[in-house]
């Protein structure tokens, strides 16, 4: 398994303090300590903003409502504030985002048949960069490729048609209320050609998320002060918006460098606690 978790901060060979191993006063158990505390920070803000909508904070619903809606984004602002500005001489790992938007598979040579700095460690910077385009006829002379890529092709299908197919029951489930009629078959047709595209580009294929969408009803519902869904306002706008922000954080790349990692993972917790309290399979 990669070692990906809040937990593997506390082992000295991390990654993530390679960088910081020759400088004097670097702690790792420092950095792992704080690393925990504003990923429990993140989780505990979140679940706190997202009660104010049920007290009696604030001097009208409207800011209350306001204040529920961007709990996360306030959480991680927050967070984020913490681990720059109040501990900023305690350094964590932060987003690795690159400098530019460009594929990052960087090449040694121009055949870009070998991967910079892994392959060609005695070069001090790339060739370049691959092109967009994945050639799908450069099989580097193994013709059989195709054929054997053919049996986890269709095991690759079938995980995603189960994710998809657990979504969608998932999100039509009868407590959220939703009015609008399915469109499973259309829904598979755009992730098909997706996956066929992103294929080409070499990006990772698109799929379901299943606790991103079940969020996503979340927090278009109007809940009780028991939790449970009253309605959900159904729009495809939402959708359109968040893709929209998704494309304009490209040109914020500068500032996304400053999320400490342990902050998304305090949300992907948030997220997964979050989507379980009207899930079926709870």
């Amino acid at each position: 398994f990669a070692p990906v978790g809040i937990f593997y901060y506390f082992d000295p060979n991390h990654k993530s303090h390679d960088e910081h191993e020759d400088v004097e006063g670097y702690s790792y158990m420092a950095s792992a300590l704080l690393s925990l505390l504003i990923f429990l920070g993140t989780v505990y803000l979140a679940f706190q903003f997202r009660r104010v909508k049920f007290s009696p904070f604030l001097p009208n619903q409207i800011l209350r409502n306001a204040v529920t809606d961007f709990a996360v984004v306030m959480a991680i602002f927050l967070m984020t504030f913490v681990a720059n500005v109040i501990f900023r001489s305690v350094p964590t790992e932060t987003l690795n985002v690159p400098n530019t938007f460009a594929p990052t598979y960087a090449c040694c040579t121009a055949s870009c048949d070998t991967n910079w700095p892994d392959d060609c460690p005695d070069e001090s910077e790339p060739y370049g960069r691959r092109s967009w385009l994945v050639d799908l006829g450069d099989l580097n002379g193994k013709s059989w490729v195709p054929f054997m890529a053919a049996g986890p092709a269709v095991l690759a299908f079938i995980l995603v048609f189960l994710d998809d197919g657990i979504t969608w029951h998932l999100i039509n489930h009868p407590t959220h209320k939703i009015k609008h009629g399915s469109a499973y078959n259309y829904d598979t047709v755009i992730i098909g050609l997706m996956v066929a595209i992103n294929s080409l580009l070499g990006l990772p294929w698109l799929v379901a998320a299943t606790v991103r969408s079940l969020n996503h009803v979340h927090a278009m519902a109007e809940k009780l002060p028991s939790g449970k869904i009253s309605s959900v306002t159904e729009s495809r706008l939402t959708h359109l918006g968040i893709h929209l922000l998704c494309l304009v954080s490209i040109f914020a790349l500068d500032v996304l460098k400053l999320i400490p990692v342990p902050v998304l993972y305090g949300v992907f917790l948030f997220m997964g606690l979050v989507s379980l309290g009207t899930n079926t399979f709870w």
